[in-house]
Protein backbone atom coordinates (compact mmCIF):
# COMPACT_ATOMS: atom_id res chain seq x y z
CA UNK A 1 0.00 0.00 0.00
CA UNK A 2 1.31 3.45 -0.90
CA UNK A 3 1.72 6.10 1.75
CA UNK A 4 -0.57 9.09 1.17
CA UNK A 5 0.73 12.48 2.27
CA UNK A 6 -1.00 15.86 2.08
CA UNK A 7 1.39 18.80 2.22
CA UNK A 8 -0.18 22.09 3.19
CA UNK A 9 1.91 25.23 2.95
CA UNK A 10 1.70 28.89 2.00
CA UNK A 11 5.26 29.30 0.73
CA UNK A 12 5.80 29.91 -2.97
CA UNK A 13 8.51 27.25 -3.26
CA UNK A 14 6.22 24.50 -2.05
CA UNK A 15 3.26 25.72 -4.12
CA UNK A 16 5.37 25.87 -7.28
CA UNK A 17 6.41 22.27 -6.81
CA UNK A 18 2.91 21.16 -5.82
CA UNK A 19 0.38 23.50 -7.44
CA UNK A 20 -2.58 21.27 -6.56
CA UNK A 21 -2.01 21.46 -2.78
CA UNK A 22 -4.50 23.32 -0.61
CA UNK A 23 -2.81 26.29 1.06
CA UNK A 24 -2.78 26.45 4.88
CA UNK A 25 -0.48 28.04 7.41
CA UNK A 26 -0.11 28.23 11.18
CA UNK A 27 -1.09 31.90 11.00
CA UNK A 28 -4.21 32.50 8.91
CA UNK A 29 -7.37 34.51 9.45
CA UNK A 30 -10.10 31.90 9.27
CA UNK A 31 -8.58 28.55 10.21
CA UNK A 32 -4.92 28.31 11.06
CA UNK A 33 -2.75 25.23 10.93
CA UNK A 34 -2.89 24.62 14.66
CA UNK A 35 -6.68 24.73 14.77
CA UNK A 36 -6.77 22.52 11.67
CA UNK A 37 -4.51 20.07 13.54
CA UNK A 38 -6.94 19.99 16.46
CA UNK A 39 -9.92 19.37 14.18
CA UNK A 40 -8.14 16.72 12.13
CA UNK A 41 -7.10 14.82 15.25
CA UNK A 42 -10.62 15.08 16.69
CA UNK A 43 -12.26 13.73 13.52
CA UNK A 44 -9.55 11.28 12.43
CA UNK A 45 -7.41 10.48 15.49
CA UNK A 46 -5.23 7.97 13.61
CA UNK A 47 -4.14 10.62 11.09
CA UNK A 48 -0.55 11.71 11.59
CA UNK A 49 0.03 15.47 11.61
CA UNK A 50 3.53 16.89 11.23
CA UNK A 51 3.87 20.63 11.75
CA UNK A 52 6.51 22.27 9.57
CA UNK A 53 7.09 25.94 10.41
CA UNK A 54 9.49 28.83 10.81
CA UNK A 55 7.73 29.62 14.11
CA UNK A 56 9.86 27.45 16.39
CA UNK A 57 9.35 29.22 19.70
CA UNK A 58 8.45 27.09 22.71
CA UNK A 59 4.88 28.43 22.87
CA UNK A 60 4.08 27.46 19.28
CA UNK A 61 5.73 24.06 19.71
CA UNK A 62 3.79 23.41 22.93
CA UNK A 63 0.48 24.49 21.35
CA UNK A 64 1.09 22.25 18.32
CA UNK A 65 1.56 19.20 20.55
CA UNK A 66 -1.40 20.17 22.75
CA UNK A 67 -3.58 20.26 19.62
CA UNK A 68 -2.38 16.80 18.63
CA UNK A 69 0.66 17.22 16.37
CA UNK A 70 2.75 14.08 16.07
CA UNK A 71 5.92 15.98 15.13
CA UNK A 72 7.14 19.56 15.01
CA UNK A 73 9.78 20.47 12.44
CA UNK A 74 11.68 23.63 11.62
CA UNK A 75 11.42 24.61 7.94
CA UNK A 76 15.14 25.33 8.02
CA UNK A 77 15.65 21.56 8.37
CA UNK A 78 13.02 20.60 5.80
CA UNK A 79 15.39 19.18 3.18
CA UNK A 80 16.96 16.69 5.56
CA UNK A 81 14.22 16.11 8.13
CA UNK A 82 10.84 16.02 6.38
CA UNK A 83 10.95 12.63 4.64
CA UNK A 84 12.45 10.81 7.65
CA UNK A 85 9.84 12.45 9.92
CA UNK A 86 7.04 11.30 7.64
CA UNK A 87 8.30 7.72 7.75
CA UNK A 88 8.88 7.90 11.51
CA UNK A 89 5.22 8.85 11.94
CA UNK A 90 4.10 5.77 9.98
CA UNK A 91 3.37 2.41 11.54
CA UNK A 92 6.46 0.23 11.85
CA UNK A 93 5.02 -2.57 9.69
CA UNK A 94 4.97 -0.40 6.55
CA UNK A 95 7.99 -0.84 4.30
CA UNK A 96 10.37 2.13 4.23
CA UNK A 97 11.56 3.23 0.80
CA UNK A 98 15.19 4.05 0.19
CA UNK A 99 15.94 7.76 0.16
CA UNK A 100 19.00 9.93 0.18
CA UNK A 101 19.81 12.40 2.91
Amino acid sequence: MALRVLIVDDEVLVRQERPDVVVMDIRMRRLDGLEATRRIKREWPDTKVLVLTHLTDDGTRREAFEKGADAFLNKRDMASALVPAIWDACPAERPRPAFRR
